[in-house]
């Protein structure tokens, strides 16, 4: 199987990281892999996806870039889209452009990774407003300064304030309505570039978040055990992102889990989406990563799971059945 694996920028790829994970499982299994990114793909004159991609090779057990070489894609590759437009907004552009020839390499019978339209519909992080209300948290979405503090002074527990486009726990506000001397600020800051989400405060926040691996739309067990990781806050900080202080800890299926993976997963098939994780606090999702979810590193490395090698089972499932038709 030949992998062409799309990434943000190729400079950027790390050893150790989710993605380089991936790639040294496909290339353990003697898979021929390749990396582009998203201004080196190019449509050729006879209408072929063409692809200017660097070699991935195994230097020992270490992972190592090779050679570039202008690739013609073909119906017998796999595109595997692990891109994160959010993280690149200076070239939006070349994003735009290689959804658009993904959906043409599939068009021409090239199995993608996952599905261009289901990505680019799941893009925004309204996507789990499409879920079971039971199953997400109340939330106003909006620019609208006035409808921010009404909402904020309406709650008698502490509210968070958000971007809609928010990333890596940045730009998240814990306010209460007992003192709104800085919510014009935090309004200011949200809003200047796009929409707020305005949410009450989940108690079960502070045992923190949940983050569920999924490969298509089922979760990723690995040995008998969940691809899942727990992140919980620090002392110093609500959020818990880990470098924000937060630390790692075991974390279990649950009924509640399995209620929202009942959920969620039907959904993620139906959109074509390979890939995904999940994040829950208690008992509702608060997001549903699509783009290039990155757990694997500390799923490898705090429960000791082999999770990349699942999703390379997975993709050559999908690529056996795919080549079959």
């Amino acid at each position: 199987m030949r992998l062409i694996c799309l990434v943000n920028t190729i400079d950027n790829i790390i050893s150790g990281n989710a993605t380089t994970r991936l790639l040294t499982a496909a290339l353990r299994r003697g898979h021929d892999v390749w990396l582009t990114q998203p201004d080196d793909l190019g449509l050729g004159t006879s209408d072929q996806i063409t692809a200017r991609a660097i070699s991935a090779i195994l230097d020992g057990d270490r992972f190592v870039l090779g050679a570039y070489k202008q690739l013609v894609v073909r119906a017998s590759d796999v595109l595997f889209l692990r891109t994160r437009p959010d993280r690149d907004p200076n070239r939006q552009w070349a994003h735009h452009i290689a959804m658009s020839l993904a959906r043409m390499a599939r068009q021409q019978g090239v199995l993608v990774l996952s599905d261009p339209d289901g990505l680019t519909a799941a893009a925004s992080k309204l996507y789990p407003t499409l879920l079971p209300r039971s199953l997400r948290p109340e939330a106003l979405i909006t620019r609208d300064p006035e409808q921010i503090r009404s909402y904020v002074l309406k709650s008698e527990e502490p509210v968070i304030l958000k971007p809609l486009d928010g990333d890596r726990g940045r730009d998240i506000f814990r306010v209460h309505r007992d003192d709104l001397s800085n919510l014009t600020q935090i309004v200011d800051v949200l809003t200047r570039h796009g929409f707020a989400v305005v949410q009450r405060f989940l108690p079960a926040a502070r045992e923190g978040d949940v983050r569920i691996l999924l490969l298509d739309g089922a979760p990723i067990v690995v040995d008998g055990a969940l691809a899942a990781i727990r992140r919980v806050p620090g002392d110093a900080d609500f959020r818990s992102n880990l470098h924000f202080g937060g630390h790692l800890a075991d974390a279990e299926m649950t009924p509640q889990l399995e209620a929202i993976i009942d959920a969620v997963g039907p959904r993620l098939r139906e959109d074509g989406i390979f890939l995904a994780s999940v994040d829950v606090i208690g008992d509702v999702v608060v997001e549903v990563n699509i783009f290039n979810p990155d757990k694997f590193a500390h799923a490898a490395r705090f429960a000791r799971l082999n999770v990349a090698g699942a999703v390379i089972d997975g993709i050559e499932k999908r690529a056996h059945a795919h080549h079959r038709r």
